[in-house]
């Protein structure tokens, strides 16, 4: 039976943090892993630890900061045994290098140069979870002690494991 694992991330890392051991738990396991990346993310830093103990953090353009942070998603999912498909839609918000502030994008603002027009000014604000493709239900559940497990049984039980330890 050909089994997949579905990973929808908002953001890069989002994934490798949020679910990366689960992710390789089940890749081990035979799975294939299906990672999404949701947005473009074309805003952030780059923060760096100093010798003295202090973190700079630098800013970068739009442009250089999707090719990076692409980039890194790719290292990342190259690291689960998949390459990722990149929806690109535009984050909320992103530094204008010229003003040297934060703008914050909303429906029919222009967006900023190089960022693709051609997809929905819609995208998840944060969000990383994994699940089988053919499932609507979480893959997690829990045991007594909220520790995460493996499912054994078919969706609605999962469903019902998990809703119990997130109480």
């Amino acid at each position: 039976m050909n089994r997949s694992i579905l990973v929808v991330g908002a953001h890069a890392d989002d994934i490798e943090i949020q679910t990366g051991g689960v992710l390789l738990k089940y890749r081990d396991a035979g799975y294939t892993v299906v990672y999404v990346m949701a947005t473009n993310n074309m805003s952030g830093g780059v923060s760096e630890l100093l010798s003295d103990g202090t973190i700079r953090t630098t800013r970068e353009g739009t442009v250089d900061m999707m090719a990076r942070r692409k980039r890194e998603c790719d290292d990342g999912a190259r690291a689960l045994g998949t390459v990722p498909i990149h929806l690109d839609h535009p984050q909320r918000h992103y530094w204008d290098e010229v003003a040297q502030k934060d703008v914050e994008l909303r429906y029919g603002c222009a967006l900023p140069a190089g960022v693709a027009r051609n997809v929905p000014m819609a995208a998840p604000m944060s969000m990383a979870t994994a699940m089988p493709v053919s499932c609507s239900a979480s893959v997690f559940s829990c045991d007594s002690r909220r520790r995460a497990q493996p499912p054994s049984d078919g969706c609605a039980s999962r469903a019902r494991k998990l809703a119990s330890c997130t109480k």
